[in-house]
């Protein structure tokens, strides 16, 4: 790839709680699916235009270098400096405005992680569950008071999965996934642009 006709932009990876950023080291952060599925959802937006890459930052900071004399291009050790945290790298011969406005609208609900700090109070209420009866005993083991009711798994008492303020637990982590409550949402900064020698941070 001609990188001389392509644009370069760093990306920031944030994880929002109810629109609170929260930081995440990398191995945690990969641990959602969201993170995983991102290069997907870009891919189908700019399909051939562009190239994504997400990998070691200290290895791409040798790659664009990370003094004059050992810039790949002029001004390219600026880039390098950013590299640090949950980020990536985009190439790509679209025009900057267009990427700014993709990812300006770019968000991706997700399952929160144990230890999260939640913005909201999720309750399960008692009742019926749609859950097969061979569930019973996973579902106790999450805390839930569950019984076998006319060949149906029935909630007896109410379950809070999660609680604003309050680190999730690893238990509620589960049932959240369980019964699909998303409450993580991805959101993507464009944290500077390389084009041509010229270098802008944002």
């Amino acid at each position: 790839m001609n990188m001389s006709v392509f644009m370069c932009l760093v990306l920031k990876i944030c994880v929002l709680l109810d629109f609170v950023t929260c930081a995440w080291t990398g191995r945690r952060a990969s641990k959602y699916h969201g993170y995983y599925l991102l290069c997907s959802t870009i891919y189908f937006h700019f399909i051939v235009s562009f190239r994504l890459f997400m990998g070691k930052n200290s290895v791409a900071q040798i790659a664009f270098g990370r003094t004059p004399e050992e810039e790949y291009k002029d001004n390219m050790r600026h880039v390098a400096k950013l590299l640090e945290g949950d980020v990536g790298i985009l190439f790509t011969s679209r025009k900057h405005k267009e990427v700014a406005k993709y990812f300006k609208n770019f968000k991706s609900e997700e399952f929160a992680l144990a230890g999260s700090l939640p913005r909201e109070t999720v309750v399960i209420p008692p009742g019926e569950l749609s859950f097969p009866v061979s569930m019973l005993d996973e579902l106790r083991r999450l805390g839930m008071i569950v019984e076998v009711q006319d060949g149906k798994l029935m909630l007896r008492e109410s379950v809070t999965a999660a609680q604003e303020g309050v680190a999730l637990t690893p238990e509620q982590a589960k049932i959240l996934v369980k019964f699909d409550r998303r409450i993580v949402t991805f959101t993507i900064d464009l944290l500077c642009t390389w084009e041509n020698g010229k270098f802008e941070e944002l």
